[in-house]
């Protein structure tokens, strides 16, 4: 199998997707549909995922709602 372009993702694209910012959501969109087709490998941190995923910091409620935790998720 040929090798395929890996991606490094850090907390501001994750962000960026899950609140579909205007100017780059289309880009990052991109990327994972290569990724799911199997043309490209993303990759993230253990401490991205903290800074993005469940809770802000002091606070009670998820960082995430329902319908963007799946996604971010998967």
């Amino acid at each position: 199998m040929a090798d395929v372009p890996k991606y490094y993702w850090d907390a501001c694209a994750w962000i960026a997707l899950i609140q579909q910012e205007s100017g780059r959501f289309e880009d990052l969109s991109f990327v994972i549909e290569k990724v799911k087709n199997g043309k490209a490998e993303l990759w993230t941190s253990n401490f991205t995922l903290a800074e993005v995923y469940k809770r802000p910091c002091g606070g009670q409620e998820a960082g995430l709602t329902l319908a963007q935790d799946k996604p971010f998720e998967d």
